[in-house]
């Protein structure tokens, strides 16, 4: 009853429509219905595979062009196939794909390229219209000393179609020593609306993390563009703001309770950071300094107005830290942290100001100072490395303490006046065992060397007392004082 309702309510427009383009009058029954919807289908069909008859290596300069045109992409295309499910299209498999340097050397050959194609001009070969440009599973090395090449290339892209990556991956080497892999899961680049504005949109993945990119740029122009980046498991919001082709610029990035704003641009391949406002829930100050991408190296500079110890130590990034996961590090990151800390921020107020200086170097972090003032008593200096030893995680330090008021720090520490000495002027050599949690010292000196007997015990009660305690529960000035005076019993 439906179906012939169905049929009474279309005949009319059917038998009208037949009528108005072919001056042919038809009666439509339910049979002809059927008959013409099948022949409408074949003659549909019929006219999808119309490109499969096509000898598509006459279209291959044309879609080179195409594909150069729109994306600045050269390429070698050795087979063409047509298909017509789930909609028409051309598809490439392993297409040489060149890099984006004037050497014209092969960036990827093993790759799949599909090609919508509109499906209202698909008779005659020179009517067909691409709609995009699908690259998927495509695997390629990208040198830091392309990276520049690879910016020139992005920023002379002015495309009207969409390029589409997809399930590929982006190795990004020195030499050919690995830095990182890049995972993209998906990545747009298409004009926003019909502006002249293209938009890049990145779903990847970078150092087992999920991040995602959006940035935005003029056709009209080389110079202003923005671009944001986002870390969803660390709550990271990035916006970066830039002005001209050298991306010079500022960046503001934000994540809970914390916020970075810096100013930075990019010549010679170089990432120069101009001095910025960092302000960290651990503590706050100025940035600055450079980043090389060729050979890469950084050295980073941290001016710190307060540094709050205990904020830090008894942050969840300390409780999720594990320094095993870090060793060994790369050996092309090379390049040096150092932090001028004028505030030392802590619960006792002990430690006054500091300076600290971190080497990346041969798979290795060394400290080359490590000075932390005690407020109107002396300072502690410390150096050393960390090093992955059969193994095992360990840190190796040479600690000097200097006391220079030895009658305040008495005082401070309630020590008694028959357990004090004259001079307090200490050398220690000292490892720290990562994966047992256990100090061990070395030698201990003051004047003399102290006996091995004395070093023994001395690392049985160091070592009970940090013995399953936080970080905060070790530095708390009650704790230290206690043990301290424990010790010179």
């Amino acid at each position: 009853m439906n179906k012939k309702f169905k049929l009474n309510r279309i005949r009319p427009v059917l038998e009208k429509g037949i009528y108005n383009q072919f001056g042919i009058k038809v009666n439509i029954n339910k049979q002809s219905y059927i008959l013409l919807c099948i022949t409408v289908f074949f003659l549909f069909f019929i006219y999808l595979s119309i490109p499969s008859l096509y000898n598509f290596d006459k279209l291959k300069p044309v879609l080179k062009k195409e594909i150069y045109n729109q994306f600045g992409l050269e390429m070698d295309i050795n087979n063409i196939n047509y298909y017509i499910f789930p909609s028409p299209r051309l598809k490439l498999i392993n297409t040489e794909i060149y890099n984006f340097t004037e050497k014209r050397e092969v960036l990827s050959s093993k790759n799949e390229i599909i090609i919508p194609i509109n499906i209202f001009n698909l008779i005659g070969i020179d009517n067909i219209k691409f709609i995009s440009f699908i690259i998927n599973n495509i695997s390629f090395n990208l040198n830091t000393s392309d990276i520049i090449n690879l910016k020139n290339f992005y920023f002379k892209i002015q495309n009207f179609k969409k390029l589409i990556i997809k399930n590929s991956m982006v190795s990004i080497k020195n030499n050919d020593n690995v830095i990182s892999i890049i995972k993209i899961k998906n990545l747009i680049i298409n004009p926003k609306d019909k502006s002249r504005t293209n938009k890049l949109v990145v779903n990847s993945n970078i150092f087992n993390l999920d991040v995602n990119f959006i940035h935005e740029k003029s056709f009209n122009t080389n110079k202003e563009s923005n671009l944001q980046i986002f870390i969803p498991k660390l709550g990271v919001q990035i916006k970066t703001n830039i002005l001209d082709k050298n991306i010079k610029g500022n960046t503001i990035v934000k994540f809970p309770k914390n916020k970075i704003e810096f100013e930075h641009e990019f010549i010679d391949n170089i990432i120069k950071l101009n001095r910025s406002k960092i302000n960290l829930e651990y503590f706050n100050g100025d940035i600055f300094g450079t980043v090389s991408l060729d050979p890469f190296n950084f050295e980073i500079n941290f001016d710190l107005e307060n540094f709050y110890f205990s904020k830090l130590t008894s942050s969840q990034l300390i409780k999720a830290f594990k320094f095993t996961n870090i060793l060994p590090i790369n050996n092309k990151i090379n390049g040096n942290l150092n932090f001028n800390i004028k505030n030392f921020k802590t619960k006792s107020n002990f430690i006054s100001s500091g300076k600290i200086n971190l080497e990346f170097r041969n798979r290795e972090i060394n400290i080359d100072k490590f000075n932390l003032l005690i407020k109107d008593i002396g300072y502690i200096d410390i150096e050393g490395h960390f090093v992955k030893q059969k193994k095992k995680n360990h840190f190796l330090f040479d600690t000097k303490i200097k006391i220079q008021d030895q009658k305040l720090l008495y005082s401070r520490l309630t020590i008694p006046k028959k357990k004090r000495i004259n001079k307090i002027d200490l050398n220690i050599k000292s490892l720290f065992d990562f994966n047992t949690n256990e100090l061990i010292i070395k030698e201990f000196r003051n004047v003399n060397n102290f006996s091995d007997e004395f070093i023994f015990d001395l690392n049985k009660q160091i070592n009970n007392f940090i013995f399953n305690k936080s970080i905060n529960e070790i530095f708390n000035y009650f704790n230290l004082r206690l043990f301290i005076n424990d010790i010179i019993k």
